[in-house]
């Protein structure tokens, strides 16, 4: 396991949807899935030693977030920029029939 984080800003805002349909909400540190699993930390005591092992084999998708509150009603612009600032853009079509549309780094 690693030295876990000292400080919020050390700590990444995520939603992780499982493949079973959950979406879990709270935050992760030094997140490689390079690893079976990871550690989501709660929301309301993040710095706690301990989070909720979430094995990678469950998730369908892990949405880096800058709030929890969400929008349902959201729409993506198809217009939107098409070159992204960061990464390569890609697109994902999961099992279930749900398009993702994001960023990759590799």
């Amino acid at each position: 396991m690693t030295t876990p984080a000292k400080t919020l800003s050390e700590l990444n805002k995520v939603v992780v949807a499982l493949l079973n349909g959950p979406r879990l909400k709270g935050y992760v540190y030094n997140l490689s899935s390079l690893r079976d699993s990871f550690h989501l930390l709660p929301r309301d005591n993040p710095l706690q030693q301990h989070g909720t092992e979430v094995e990678f084999k469950d998730v369908k998708a892990v949405f880096f977030v800058t709030d929890f509150i969400g929008n349902r009603e959201h729409k993506p612009n198809p217009l939107a920029e098409e070159s992204p600032k960061h990464g390569r853009k890609i697109e994902v079509t999961c099992a279930d029939g749900e398009i993702l549309v994001g960023t990759t780094e590799a």
